[in-house]
């Protein structure tokens, strides 16, 4: 098995730490007996499933397996809930994402975070970028990232947009305890200096997540066609 498998260590507000796992992969080598071979179990419905699916679910649970470590925290099984939610060990938070050729997970203590939400995303094709612009960002939005057009290319700006909605709704789940739509979480400004973006709550969630509050997204680019966001719960204002 071949897998480039990275830990890097983030800092919190509080003074605590959170584990950031990444890994990259080739799914077309990928064999089913790496679970056994890893120690990894694989859900009946992943075995049923494409070999890239298969690929995908095995490194996320292997970067969610790193970072864990890393933590200080032992070696478990990381099953699946009911929304289709990573179930982390007590007094854990934590997320997982991945694309059709890298992983990541992102791990730290609930006393230190109230929630941590990560994705990772490939540069979306034209077709979808047009659609993302159409269906999830509104004007005010849009404007926001024609501000950076200039800078950046509109494909990378809109699934820097995307990815930060996905890192939120994953870092805010265990306190709303559902999903919510896209629209809930706009986005007011982006950072390149800082590598961040600033959303706004868009309707009260939870006492932590109530309408007008904002919160920063913090971002970085794996390889030009890959990006990696990653959300704290850290209120800016």
């Amino acid at each position: 098995m071949q897998a480039d498998l990275e830990i890097r260590e983030i800092e919190t507000r509080k003074g605590g730490v959170a584990l950031v796992a990444t890994a990259s992969f080739d799914a077309t080598t990928f064999d089913i007996a790496h679970f056994a071979a890893e120690g990894i179990r694989c859900p009946l419905s992943v075995a049923r499933s494409s070999r890239n699916r298969q690929a995908e679910f095995f490194f996320g649970r292997l970067t969610a397996r790193a970072a864990l470590e890393a933590l200080g925290e032992e070696t478990v099984d990381i099953l699946i809930g009911a929304l289709r939610q990573p179930l982390w060990p007590e007094g854990v938070v934590g997320s997982i994402s991945h694309t059709d050729s890298a992983a990541a997970a992102i791990v730290g203590m609930r006393s230190d975070h109230a929630g941590l939400g990560i994705d990772i995303e490939n540069v979306v094709p034209e077709e979808v970028c047009a659609v993302i612009k159409d269906v999830v960002l509104d004007e005010g939005e849009l404007a926001c990232l024609g501000r950076q057009a200039p800078f950046e290319s509109m494909r990378r700006l809109v699934t820097l947009a995307l990815s930060a909605k996905e890192s939120f709704f994953k870092g805010t789940f265990d306190m709303v305890g559902s999903h919510f739509d896209l629209h809930t979480a706009r986005l007011t400004a982006i950072h390149p200096q800082k590598n961040s973006v600033v959303l706004q709550v868009e309707s009260d969630l939870h006492p932590l997540l109530l309408r007008g509050m904002r919160y920063e997204v913090t971002y970085s680019w794996l390889t030009p066609r890959t990006l990696l966001t990653v959300f704290d719960q850290r209120l800016t204002s």
